[in-house]
């Protein structure tokens, strides 16, 4: 998700006013490694009233690389967790999105890596014990970097279905209170990323 300066983005304004995801959270915590006047971050839309947010920042590896004649640096990455009342109950709804491992030429699971898969559980597993939902890029296949929460297990909804560049990236993770979490409807956007859906009954 990009920002400006002020931290507004023009696709949250145009969810906000056009349709029914009127609750709105945003976290750019980030320059943004395409628009230099920009930020990038992660955001929250829902039909229902936000009770509750959390932030925080995972570790930066400070990795540096050039390819091609340019250097890229590892940006800070932030993860934002709402509280939801539904019709049906509170349920915490997180927001994520992984650093791009791939472009610094290591697998998700090297060692470089290690303190931001434990940072995530840990922060995850402050969060309390209600219905948890864990959705974003997490630039990996690899759903065993995050297999449970406290013990609770997390179930992927895309089920290796294509999302970005030949591989699972993204991904709607359920805890156990949802016992058979439906598969994911993987949609074609405007975005490098495909879209991920699950439509679940209250």
């Amino acid at each position: 998700m990009d920002f400006d300066r002020s931290g507004r983005s023009t696709v949250l304004d145009d969810i906000e006013a056009n349709t029914a995801l009127r609750h709105i959270q945003r976290y750019p915590c980030s320059p943004s490694a395409f628009f230099p006047a920009a930020r990038a971050g992660v955001a929250i839309a829902s039909r229902y009233r936000i009770t509750g947010r959390w932030e925080f920042k995972l570790p930066n590896p400070r990795l540096r690389i050039t390819r091609g004649g340019s250097t890229y640096e590892s940006y800070d990455k932030g993860v934002l967790a709402c509280e939801i009342a539904t019709g049906g109950g509170r349920l915490t709804l997180v927001s994520l999105h992984m650093f791009p491992f791939h472009m610094f030429e290591r697998p998700a699971d090297h060692d470089d890596f290690d303190g931001i898969w434990r940072a995530l559980r840990k922060h995850l597993g402050e969060l309390g014990g209600r219905p948890l939902v864990v959705a974003g890029d997490f630039n990996t296949a690899d759903r065993g970097l995050l297999p449970d929460v406290n013990g609770r297990r997390l179930t992927g909804t895309t089920r290796g279905q294509v999302t970005h560049r030949g591989f699972a990236a993204d991904d709607i993770l359920f805890s156990p209170e949802v016992p058979d979490p439906p598969t994911a409807r993987v949609l074609d956007t405007f975005s490098d990323h495909r879209l991920c859906l699950v439509e679940l009954g209250e």
